[in-house]
């Protein structure tokens, strides 16, 4: 989740109460902090969508804002950035959800279809074979949540972002040097996130 998904903060006075929401006032509580949290999803939709407006303009206003909308999902259930899954997808397939490399990577986030059916076996994503890849909603899910995993599995941005574009037996390779350990794709996705990031606050 991101810094302004957190829940709302109580008023003092009902925290110290058996240290808890008297009842009635944990349900109200419990619809401000949804409601809080949509607001905050609303205005990042919003602000990716603008940029998409900027850096996509070969992409249809509808298909910018679905695109917005799904990495807003992908980072809520992965706790991803979306900003950082903007990135990656501008280096990967420059907003092109059709998009198909020489290596058969499909769609978004350039996920292949062998990559693509064991993530979502792992994490119970729907899967109707590669066509899934060409869907928007399907692919940031899939790609942020194997970026995930390589996240965790290597323990830095560098290296899982270097996986994710060279593949894992390749990042192991890279970490056992233990020197240079950013690749020049994972540098350039990390300098365009924080490009994104400052874009969104203009």
């Amino acid at each position: 989740m991101t810094e302004n998904d957190g829940p709302l903060e109580a008023p003092a006075r009902m925290t110290r109460r058996r240290g808890r929401y008297p009842a009635g006032l944990a349900a109200v509580a419990s619809v401000c902090c949804l409601l809080a949290c949509e607001s905050s999803e609303t205005e990042r939709v919003r602000s990716i969508t603008e940029i998409l407006q900027t850096r996509a303009t070969h992409v249809a206003n509808a298909d910018r804002r679905d695109i917005a909308r799904g990495l807003v999902r992908a980072e809520r259930r992965t706790g991803i950035d979306a900003f950082l899954l903007l990135a990656v997808m501008e280096e990967e397939s420059h907003f092109r959800p059709l998009a198909r490399s020489p290596r058969n990577a499909l769609g978004l986030l350039q996920v292949r279809p062998a990559t693509g059916r064991d993530v979502a076996a792992r994490n119970s994503i729907p899967w109707k074979g590669e066509i899934s890849l060409f869907e928007p909603s399907t692919n940031l899910l899939i790609g942020a949540t194997y970026l995930a995993e390589l996240r965790e599995s290597f323990g830095s941005w560098d290296l899982a972002l270097t996986a994710y574009n060279q593949g894992p037996t390749r990042a192991r390779k890279i970490a056992a040097r233990g020197t240079n350990r950013s690749s020049r794709y994972a540098a350039r996705v990390l300098r365009r996130f924080e490009a994104l990031r400052k874009q969104s606050t203009q």
